[in-house]
């Protein structure tokens, strides 16, 4: 990311030099009016210092490797512990869930539905879908297949909390469901 920054300020810098070059050599050849001049060299310039403000922020302020100590002087920052895995902020290789390995957690997770899929069928596919979606962004395929072969106690206490969202919405959903759903009359006999 400070390499956007500092590609931000070169082309902030670049445009206002070619704006303030072009407005000097070009003058003669423009026929436009004069105010049309002034209003393109005015976005011109306006557009080079919001590059070279963007840069300055991404590449110098913002800078993840940079903390500033407060006294202008500055030391490498730690770097932050994610409070769950996940494929963007794990100090390990990149891992990334192929289709066949998400098409495999999503069957695996219509499997261990079925009983509530007989009666919903649609929710739980969405649920599956939902839960997939979530469990591929938290975990990489190395550290879920780690968590499966753990105790299912902790597999539930570490799932829990990342399809936690899936499961309110698939719970109120088939409460509305059933809620929606017209009542039968006792037996009469």
């Amino acid at each position: 990311m400070a390499y956007l920054g500092y590609v931000l300020i070169v082309a902030g810098l670049l445009l206002a030099i070619r704006t303030f070059v072009r407005s000097r050599t070009m003058a003669a050849d423009d026929h436009r009016p004069e105010a049309a001049r002034k209003i393109d060299r005015f976005f011109a310039l306006g557009s080079a210092l919001l590059l070279f403000m963007a840069g300055v922020y991404l590449g110098v302020l913002r800078n993840p490797e940079r903390q500033s100590t407060g006294e202008g002087a500055s030391v490498p920052s730690k770097p932050s512990v994610p409070s769950t895995p996940s494929v963007a902020a794990t100090g390990e290789l990149l891992q990334y869930w192929t289709d066949e390995s998400r098409a495999a957690l999503r069957q695996q997770c219509l499997e261990n539905g079925k009983r509530t899929a007989e009666r919903y069928p649609e929710l739980v596919e969405d649920y599956c879908r939902c839960a997939t979606e979530k469990i591929t962004l938290a975990y990489t395929p190395a550290s879920y297949q780690e968590l499966m072969s753990k105790p299912v106690e902790e597999q539930k206490a570490a799932i829990g909390p990342v399809v936690e969202s899936c499961v309110a919405i698939m719970s109120k959903l088939i409460e509305l469901s059933n809620e929606a759903q017209p009542q039968k009359p006792p037996k009469q006999q």
